[in-house]
């Protein structure tokens, strides 16, 4: 009886283990990326070499039960400044997709300004929404809903900095936004908003734009309310 309990225990433990490693081993894997490096000779101070450029990816992807999970790493190096950043997406039809990490936009940077995309452009053709602070925070969690009508999207984020517990807050702040995209035939409107505990203001962003083959027509407004001399407008034909 001992022998046989002493058996069960290992065939358990060997099931309990196949099933944490064969996931593992069933995500597919890939490694991308690009290495630059530079050899200088110089007139009469002799030779030097530097990384130009230093880029790798490794990505994970995987499904189980009707949810499709990436992960993704990627350390750069450029001009022997070092960084890294990475994401985790779990995404399905009915609930949609939801991503977290220091590579995630947040919701009012997930969609694309349009008065930039015509050959010729008037007024400000490109107002900036990068006082929405995209940069400004350590972990940022996006959300997309699922498509409950055909041609809307629906985002909406939250971050936070990479704050210190100290006496003081002015490095503890959050950020959280909403974006907006419907498009029916060749019109597609726009909307976002970002809010940043760290700014007295609010950032906003509207949109509408109109193609049918070669025209392409664009209007869009950006505003930040409560901050004096910073709205723009831009127009594209």
């Amino acid at each position: 009886l001992l022998m046989r309990e002493s058996q069960m225990k290992k065939i358990i433990a060997a099931a309990v283990a196949t099933a944490f490693v064969a996931p593992v081993m069933a995500a597919e894997v890939t490694v991308s990326g690009d290495l630059e490096y530079v050899f200088t000779k110089f007139e009469g101070d002799g030779n030097a070499t530097y990384v130009h450029d230093q880029d790798l990816k490794i990505a994970a992807s995987e499904e189980a039960d009707g949810f499709a999970i990436e992960a993704y790493i990627l350390n750069t190096s450029r001009g022997g400044t070092d960084s890294a950043a990475g994401q985790i997406q779990l995404s399905n039809a009915q609930f949609g997709t939801i991503a977290i990490g220091t590579d995630t936009s947040h919701a009012i940077h997930t969609i694309d300004e349009v008065a930039d995309k015509a050959e010729f452009e008037m007024g400000d053709s490109k107002p900036s929404i990068a006082s929405a602070g995209d940069d400004a925070t350590n972990v940022t969690l996006l959300y997309t809903l699922p498509t409950l009508v055909d041609g809307l999207a629906l985002m909406a984020s939250y971050g936070a900095a990479d704050g210190t517990n100290d006496a003081g807050s002015d490095d503890e702040y959050a950020i959280n936004g909403y974006a907006a995209v419907f498009t029916v035939g060749g019109v597609s409107a726009r909307y976002a908003t970002s809010s940043n505990d760290a700014n007295s203001y609010d950032t906003t962003y509207t949109a509408v734009s109109y193609s049918n083959g070669p025209v392409f027509a664009a209007y869009q407004v950006s505003n930040n309310d409560g901050a004096a001399n910073t709205d723009t407008t831009g127009v594209s034909l």
